[in-house]
């Protein structure tokens, strides 16, 4: 995510949509944002906590681990 995309129109189409349906969105923050939650409709949608800051924009092997830590905190593993 960067501000210019927090503040389209599909950025709130996609967030509202996943909200209705009741699923979990982590945001990958490909800027730094002053504060986080967005402010206005998007804080609403987004946690405080959940979200992955990719410094530089680069989405590293460290950052790609912590992303699975993140998305298996809210999805069980599948029995084999």
């Amino acid at each position: 995510m960067t501000k210019k995309y927090c503040t389209s129109e599909m950025c709130q189409r996609e967030a509202n949509l996943a909200c209705n349906r009741k699923k979990h969105i982590i945001p990958m923050l490909f800027e730094k944002f002053d504060s986080w939650p967005p402010h206005g409709s998007l804080g609403m949608v987004f946690p405080d906590t959940l979200y992955l800051r990719l410094p530089g924009g680069i989405l590293t092997n460290e950052k790609f681990e912590e992303l699975l830590k993140k998305i298996m905190e809210f999805v069980p593993p599948q029995n084999e």
